[in-house]
């Protein structure tokens, strides 16, 4: 009776309420049933398993130096321009095989600090391509190694972008990872971003996502950066002290 126009011989009249009032309980039943239906259809259909493969790491990370201090730094985008993503977070992770006092080998497993830090910033404005960037610091496990060292380390780097569908509101993951080999020392990322005159708007050339090129990067250690930088200052302070006296005298 719910699709039903004509019943033939038999119909319902006005004189049978009963009847009436359960045939239109049971047709509002039988929408209801058919919209849970395809609402689950359509969720089950437009699960987030394709969406992390329109996200895209680069094929490689790169250290170079920014504001005198070296950084790792590599990239994440999202191919797709009609659908955002909501609620990035970002993390990142170096993977280390280590052996106990005892004998026994396990995974050692260290977090490492991030730039944009979603911790920090839950609402990452990702419309373009994001360069991730670790700074070498003193927290660094990266922060006594130089060029030389870090090829001949044995790590992972696990790099992990976890949001939210616009469309399916529905969270999924993406991840990849580094070997010290993919790391390259005294590279940077080409830009991609361009602005086009002939349209007055920006835009995003996918084409030099993964390119990269050399730049005067010092192959010391982030350690030994900083006390070269520490020196320099304290020669530079001493010279306009020095000068400063003279003007005086």
């Amino acid at each position: 009776t719910q699709h039903t126009i004509g019943y033939g011989t038999r119909a319902i009249t006005t004189s049978c309420l009963d009847v009436v009032l359960v045939v239109s309980v049971q047709c509002i039943f039988g929408l209801l049933l058919q919209a849970l239906l395809l609402g689950l259809i359509f969720s089950k259909l437009s699960r987030p398993r394709m969406r992390t493969k329109t996200v895209m790491f680069s094929q490689c990370a790169v250290i170079n130096q920014r504001n005198r201090q070296l950084c790792l730094i590599f990239r994440i985008g999202d191919l797709r321009d009609d659908n955002f993503i909501l609620g990035t977070q970002i993390t990142a992770k170096i993977l280390r095989r280590r052996i106990t006092a005892e004998g026994e080998m396990y995974q050692d497993m260290q977090m490492i600090k991030v730039e944009p830090n979603t911790s920090q910033e839950p609402c990452i404005f990702f419309v373009w391509p994001l360069e991730i960037v670790h700074v070498i610091d003193q927290d660094s496990p990266f922060y006594e190694l130089n060029a030389v060292d870090l090829a001949q380390e044995k790590f992972e780097l696990v790099a992990i972008m976890e949001g939210t569908s616009e469309t399916s509101s529905m969270t999924f993951q993406a991840k990849t990872s580094y070997l010290p080999s993919e790391i390259f020392w005294g590279q940077r990322f080409e830009a991609m971003t361009l602005y086009r005159r002939d349209h007055h708007k920006y835009q995003v050339n996918f084409a030099a996502f993964h390119s990269t090129y050399e730049v005067d990067t010092p192959v010391c250690s982030a350690k030994e950066l900083e006390a070269f930088y520490a020196e320099k200052d304290e020669e530079k302070k001493q010279v306009e002290k020095h000068r400063f006296i003279q003007t005086d005298i």
